[in-house]
């Protein structure tokens, strides 16, 4: 397990040293979650969210069931008018 001493500035802002964000595959944009676990023990977890292309799957499929079901005539109207 790496460990290193970092300060936070004035901004708090941390900066994850380098070899810490290669092994942990930490890019530009990657989001990281902050978990406070108390006694000053803080633990950051790296987010990561399924490709676009199965969030937008996923979607698909919600509809489709949704259409599939006797879903009230307002909800029909809202969705034909999301499209």
């Amino acid at each position: 397990m790496a460990s290193e001493v970092v300060k936070v500035d004035d901004k708090g802002r941390v900066l994850i040293p380098e070899d810490i964000r290669k092994k942990g595959g930490i890019e530009p944009g990657v989001q990281l979650q902050i978990v406070d676990l108390g006694k000053g023990v803080l633990v950051l977890r790296k987010l990561e969210l399924p490709p676009r292309e199965e969030i937008l799957k996923i979607c698909r499929e919600t509809r489709h069931e949704v259409y599939k079901q006797k879903v009230e005539p307002w909800l029909k109207e809202v969705l034909k008018s999301r499209k």
